[in-house]
């Protein structure tokens, strides 16, 4: 069976959904009420989201279930898989929505061009998550992609969303919560403050 090469940034996806599962274990963290600026793009910090240490959450992310069946639907090893989650720039994590799961946000880049719908949608599909919207959404940045999307991490349900954001590569924002309206919210609230580092 031939698998698809998934890009780090939509790996990043499900890393965000089940690291979520690890993440309400977490108590340490900064909460902060300022702009994060992360990879020439910068926006305002989601009310009582706290900012995560990257290697803390990928260690932990080794011990929840889904990690191997993701990793085998991709085609690599486990370790591989929880070795990507490092290559996030920024990780935040919010309130526990579902028992053992943490609402996050996520920000990696990605070199290359924003991938179309059709090429978003199959790379989602890669990964077990079904894109079940695609638009674009005019900001202070630019057109960026707002790809919502739904994935069973675990035993949750995982209502997701991924900005994708063109500044000298691809940055993909990735929101999850194991409720659409707060996954909503949230991205509206980052759509409507991103701005330029």
């Amino acid at each position: 069976m031939k698998r698809s090469r998934v890009p780090v940034g939509v790996a990043i996806v499900v890393l965000a959904a089940l690291s979520g599962c690890a993440d309400s274990r977490q108590t340490g963290g900064e909460v902060d009420t300022r702009r994060w600026a992360v990879d020439g793009l910068s926006f305002e910090n989601p009310h009582g989201y706290k900012k995560l240490d990257v290697g803390e959450v990928a260690d932990t992310a080794t011990d929840v279930d889904g990690v191997d069946d993701v990793a085998d639907s991709m085609g690599i090893p486990s370790n591989t898989l929880v070795e990507m989650m490092k290559q996030v720039d920024l990780y935040l994590v919010g309130a526990v929505s579902a028992p053992g799961f943490a609402d996050n946000v996520s920000v990696v880049e990605q070199p290359g061009r924003v991938p179309g719908e059709e090429e978003l949608k199959t790379q989602f599909a890669a990964i077990g998550a079904k894109l079940a919207d695609y638009e674009t959404v005019d900001t202070d940045l630019g057109e960026v992609v707002a790809a919502s999307y739904s994935l069973k991490a675990g035993k949750v349900n995982v209502e997701g969303e991924t900005l994708i954001v063109d500044v000298d590569g691809a940055v993909f924002i990735t929101i999850t919560s194991s409720e659409r309206a707060t996954t909503d919210e949230v991205a509206e609230g980052i759509l409507e403050t991103l701005a330029e580092d």
